[in-house]
């Protein structure tokens, strides 16, 4: 199963209020993104399954 992850809210909730200052900021832009519909691991292949769909049906003609 393919699909996009996302960090969730709860997230902030994980760590401890002592964590250093780039944790504490790499969570929130994390919870940023999300919001904004950005997945976890920009580098992911989430799009891939998609977008290779249209080619094998016309591979298979």
């Amino acid at each position: 199963m393919v699909g996009n992850l996302f960090t969730p809210s709860r997230s902030r909730n994980w760590f401890d209020a002592d964590q250093p200052d780039y944790v504490k900021r790499r969570v929130e832009v994390s919870q940023l993104a999300a919001k904004a519909g950005l997945p976890i691991d920009m580098d992911s292949w989430d799009g891939y399954p998609a977008a290779l769909a249209p080619a094998r049906g016309s591979a298979r003609s």
